[in-house]
Parts: C-alpha cells; structure tokens; sequence
C-alpha cells in the first residue's frame, strides 16, 4: 500500500522540495545540524522527482537476498539506538543474515547522526575498524 501512494504523494509534494522553510522542517525532522543547511538545501532541491520515488520506492520494498548468508565479507553494521524499530530490526536482521558481521548500536543517535552530524568521530573509527593493529 505505502509503495502504491509513494508516486501520488510525492509528485504532489515535490514543488515544496525548492522551499527553504520546507528544507528547514526536513533538517529538523531529520536532526541534521543547522550548519549544515546550505548543503542540505543545496543537495536535496537537486534531487529530480523520478529518482526521488524510485528511491523511496526502493526503500518501502527492500528486502534481504537469503544468500546473503553466504557472503564472507567482514561487515560492520552501525544503528542508531534511538533510530525508529524498524531500521533497528532491519539492522538486526542483516546481521542475523551475515556471518561475519558486526553488529553496533550507537548509544543516543538517531538516523544518520553518526555519519552526518559527527563525520570526525565517524571517520576515526572507521578508520580504527578498517586499519590493522
């Protein structure tokens, strides 16, 4: 059903993706900080309506590949433990799907604040995660 109404909905919204009061509302909503605005405003009034539906589309509908369990790459899942259930659940899974995964949940973050509001203490620990002792 969400799928369906994606298209409809969002072509009825997208003229207020070019307001900035429309980009400030998203920032907050998101919890993106406010510096960052130029950039958001920049990016995301870029996006064309097609690519913006499909992409939520996408979303709506994602699901795991089974043979994920498979895969035997080393793999480092990150969620926010203030995230909404579901994209911790979909966390949960992928790690339940991976065997050699990593499942880490980031105390008081929301959606993409690790990466987004915080890239110094992102960048330093991918980089802790990724370089050998």
């Amino acid at each position: 059903m969400t799928g369906a109404l994606i298209g409809p909905v969002f072509s009825a919204a997208y003229p207020l993706i070019g307001k900035k009061w429309f980009a400030g509302m998203q920032m907050r909503a998101l919890r993106i900080r406010e510096d960052l605005f130029d950039d958001y405003f920049r990016d995301s009034s870029a996006i064309r309506k097609d690519d913006m539906i499909a992409f939520l589309r996408a979303n709506t509908a994602y699901e795991p590949r089974p043979d994920l369990k498979n895969c035997l790459a080393k793999t480092r899942i990150i969620v926010g433990a203030k995230e909404r259930r579901k994209m911790r659940r979909s966390a949960r899974l992928l790690h339940d799907l991976l065997p050699n995964s990593v499942l880490e949940v980031k105390t008081g973050l929301y959606h993409g604040e690790y990466s987004i509001n915080r890239p110094e203490r992102y960048v330093r620990e991918l980089l802790a995660a990724i370089t050998p002792d």
